[in-house]
């Protein structure tokens, strides 16, 4: 590590070794990896004209980053309840990770050095998911968290970092650490079974399918899957169970879903501009709760009518998010904000294929760039069934990905030229 700190100024050593902090905190305190990276994102801003000379930072795809937080401000300034929206608007300052993740960055070596120390960190607590596994079974009422708080912010976790140790995993970088890296995955894999959670499981299969379409390695084709029909066979009960109920419509938890979503669609066009304001989608989603005619309903003792499921479970009345970040932002913000959203997503999908071309004389680059397109590709897909924006530690180490394929890129580019 010493070598990544010679060249660097007091800020930004500081700064990257806050970055390193926040990556191997990430899968054990969301409060200490938050002190980690905005610690040094802090550090990173008085460095300016300091040390750093602005007019040389990086700063892709700002124009709809900056909608998006003009356009939630706006959601949040105009909602019924100012203050509490405004103050559920801070998860816009998450964006500062995926700037100053590509500013701190000064050499490509760098990369897999950061990337080492999360699988390493990430691989730690899925010991202890399989731990816990041997202790208590897995089943619907004790799937597994690790260190979080839920089983769904382990899930959407385990979506990015699996999707960046399978693509540096097969990337000729990885050798002579492959051993460790693969055995690490075998224990992220395990631990995503664990959680149950089926949007996780979406996410990473879209991934792997990306991965598997960038890279055409015919080995990683083959022991993808070999593991994919290996974790079926030796998978309990209730995971198998889980992954039968993917794509059905009759499954009590895809028609309450659905329900849900056709409020959310009801709740959107109410309020299309500016939306309900941050997190008060809550509050307002019991107003709103569409009633399914083929379903048997009841009026509760507040005189709000809703579903009961076939399984005899009445329908939640309040939620607070809508498992799906478009139709939630959308809801929550109105649909200048989630146009916004959507934009920062095209954006950077051109331009990481864009730089995944021009970087191709580089390992650690291309790399870079197939990890950060496979990463995101699954919190997507994970995102239409889960509100895993709404998660920070998912949402944090998200945009962390997000910076990859701009990693070094402009000095990279000189360099060519």
């Amino acid at each position: 590590m010493k070598e990544f700190l010679e060249d660097r100024g007091s800020y930004s050593r500081i700064c990257f070794l806050c970055l390193l902090g926040y990556l191997f905190s990430a899968p054990f305190s969301i409060s200490i990896s938050q002190i980690f990276i905005f610690s040094g994102i802090l550090l990173w801003f008085i460095s300016f004209n300091r040390e750093l000379k602005v007019p040389n930072l990086s700063f892709p795809c700002w124009l709809p980053v900056l909608m998006f937080v003009v356009f939630t401000l706006i959601s949040a300034f105009t909602s019924e309840k100012p203050f509490e929206s405004t103050m559920s608007a801070r998860d816009i300052t998450q964006f500062l990770i995926f700037y100053f993740t590509i500013n701190i960055v000064n050499d490509e070596k760098e990369i897999p050095f950061l990337l080492n120390v999360l699988i390493f960190s990430t691989s730690i607590v899925c010991f202890f998911v399989l731990i816990s596994i041997f202790l208590d079974p897995v089943n619907l009422g004790s799937r597994k968290s690790g260190f979080f708080s839920i089983y769904m912010t382990l899930g959407g976790f385990l979506v990015i970092v699996i999707s960046l140790t399978i693509t540096y995993l097969i990337s000729e970088i990885s050798k002579g650490c492959r051993l460790w890296i693969f055995l690490g995955l075998i224990l992220m894999l395990v631990a995503v079974l664990a959680t149950l959670s089926r949007n996780a499981w979406v996410g990473i299969f879209i991934s792997s399918t990306i991965i598997l379409f960038v890279t055409r390695n015919r080995t990683y084709i083959i022991t993808f899957v070999g593991m994919l029909l290996l974790f079926l066979f030796i998978s309990p009960n209730s995971v198998i169970k889980r992954v039968k109920s993917i794509g059905n419509f009759n499954d009590p938890t895809m028609i309450e879903r659905t329900i849900m979503w056709k409020s959310g669609i009801k709740m959107m066009f109410t309020k299309p501009l500016t939306g309900f304001g941050p997190g008060l989608v809550k509050e307002n989603y019991y107003k709103n709760i569409y009633l399914d005619p083929k379903l048997s309903y009841i009026t509760d003792s507040d005189g709000i009518k809703v579903n009961v499921l076939p399984n005899g479970v009445k329908i939640k009345k309040y939620r607070g998010h809508l498992h799906n970040n478009f139709l939630h932002l959308s809801v929550e913000r109105g649909l200048p904000a989630v146009i916004s959203w959507f934009l920062i997503w095209i954006l950077f999908f051109f331009k990481a294929i864009r730089n995944y071309n021009h970087n191709k004389g580089s390992p650690i680059l291309t790399f870079s760039a197939v990890a950060g397109i496979a990463s995101i590709s699954g919190f997507i897909s994970s995102g239409m069934f889960e509100y895993n924006f709404g998660d920070s530690e998912v949402s944090m180490l998200m945009f962390f990905s997000l910076s990859l394929p701009f990693l070094c890129h402009k000095k990279h580019k000189k360099i060519k030229n």
